[in-house]
């Protein structure tokens, strides 16, 4: 169905994991109103750009995508057909924002969220930031009408902030990361969040630096070293860091705070690999 065609249609809210880019609980039904494009347009617009980006790295789980099971024949099929419909819809949905007079919704996705850039002129900067800063307030303003949305849903004597804490129908659970950074994630992905070893978008057993990451690439340096001559246990746990640091394509120092970590580490692999 096409967004022109939502007005006054009942729809369901579901709440998506920003590390995992998994769908949690069952969602809260509401009901759009005739206004709902200049209400919820923006924060959807957003929304769908993020999903269409977890669709296109084969990430996004639990979206009732239609007729999905009719069309995997095989992995790249599965991921190509989700991001092509949420692709038509995030279309469909800026031409909506083009004819409400908020354009300038869709630049601002397109900036900040798809890294679209533009080859500007000098007098094109000023207008151009401007039309940012408005688009940002917009995006801001409408995600507050979605929370106003969320106040009306079932039950209706509950402010948003205690829906949310439904674990059935938000499913989501609030973590804070060592930083202070603060998300509402999905429950398996809590551990990982607050000890730092999963960032947005990118679940623990993706990032570089993983457990079974590092592991491997500690298997590989020692046996470039072996096959040097090169005894391992003449190597300093900083020199193996500074190595599995570059290995891993990571910035000097990234795997400072998890030195014991990775001693331990070490210490498994040279006992696997009888070093």
């Amino acid at each position: 169905m096409k967004p022109q065609n939502w007005i006054n249609k009942t729809v369901v809210l579901l709440f998506v994991c920003p590390i995992s880019i998994r769908t949690v609980g069952s969602g809260f039904e509401l009901q759009l109103p005739q206004d709902w494009i200049k209400k919820y347009g923006p924060a959807i617009r957003v929304g769908l750009t993020m999903l269409k980006l977890g669709a296109g790295v084969g990430r996004l789980v639990g979206l009732p995508i239609p007729n999905l099971a009719d069309i995997m024949d095989t992995a790249f099929d599965s991921i190509k057909e989700q991001t092509d419909y949420i692709e038509s819809l995030a279309t469909d949905l800026s031409d909506q924002l083009e004819a409400s007079g908020l354009g300038c919704v869709n630049s601002y996705v397109s900036k900040k969220l798809e890294g679209v850039k533009d080859e500007y002129t000098d007098t094109q900067v000023s207008s151009d930031l401007s039309c940012i800063r408005k688009a940002g307030e917009e995006v801001k303003r409408s995600y507050g009408e979605v929370l106003t949305l969320l106040n009306k849903a079932d039950p209706p004597n509950k402010p948003w902030k205690e829906k949310i804490e439904d674990k059935e129908r938000c499913g989501l659970v609030k973590a804070v990361a060592p930083t202070g950074e603060c998300e509402w994630v999905h429950p398996e992905q809590k551990a990982n969040f607050e000890t730092g070893c999963s960032k947005l978008g990118k679940s623990a057993s993706e990032r570089p630096d993983s457990d079974a990451s590092m592991k491997v690439s500690l298997r590989t340096i020692f046996q470039q070293h072996a096959d040097k001559g090169t005894d391992v246990d003449d190597l300093s746990a900083s020199a193996i860091r500074n190595q599995l640091e570059q290995h891993l394509s990571l910035q000097k120092g990234d795997l400072t705070s998890r030195k014991s970590c990775i001693d331990m580490f070490i210490a498994e692999v040279k006992k696997e690999m009888n070093l």
